[in-house]
């Protein structure tokens, strides 16, 4: 499986599509969009912006685990804080 490598990052500027305000999320040095996130209403006034943030800095801190190793973690009920977790438990044991 391939995706686009890392880094990704959130574009500086916001783009409006026929009214819509979306946080453009880029990558291969800015050449290539690879999604975009959009408001949700006045309610959650920044939650377009914090939504691509949550995203870039996922994928970035994945940077070479595999897609399918990210799958089966979360097949398995776990979750990858839950790893860090047992992890540092066993060191101190």
């Amino acid at each position: 499986m391939m995706h686009t490598p890392e880094p990704w990052k959130v574009s500086e500027e916001s783009f409006d599509n026929d009214g819509v305000e979306e946080s453009v999320i880029r990558g291969l040095d800015d050449r290539a969009a690879i999604a975009v996130t959009l408001d949700f209403g006045e309610n959650n006034p920044t939650m377009r912006e914090d939504n691509a943030r949550r995203i870039v800095a996922c994928v970035n801190a994945c940077k070479g685990l595999s897609t399918e190793v990210l799958e089966n973690i979360l097949l398995m009920g776990d979750t990858i804080l839950s790893r860090f977790e047992a992890m540092k438990t066993d060191k101190v044991h």
